[in-house]
């Protein structure tokens, strides 16, 4: 489980939701772990994380020839996210 309490908030929110964790990664050069979900969130709930957790940083990616695009939330504190595929 994420040590951010912001990034375990949203978790929370998400699973209340109907999405679950496909996985946890750590080890990446920006970001020290990276809680996975199974499935994006409607648009809705993507604008309300926002507002309700202004210390989070929301990023967009697109695809590429080895990833999914993704979106998600970044707690710089701690250096852990959580991500969703698009």
């Amino acid at each position: 489980m994420a040590d951010s309490l912001a990034i375990q908030r949203v978790i929370r929110r998400v699973e209340g939701e109907g999405l679950t964790v496909s996985g946890v990664s750590a080890g990446w050069s920006q970001v020290r772990e990276v809680t996975h979900m199974t499935a994006d969130v409607s648009e809705c709930l993507w604008a309300a994380l926002q507002s309700e957790e202004p210390e989070l940083r929301s990023w967009i990616s697109e695809p590429t020839p080895h990833n999914r695009a993704e979106r998600g939330l970044t707690d710089d504190s701690t250096n852990e996210a959580i991500s969703f595929p698009r």
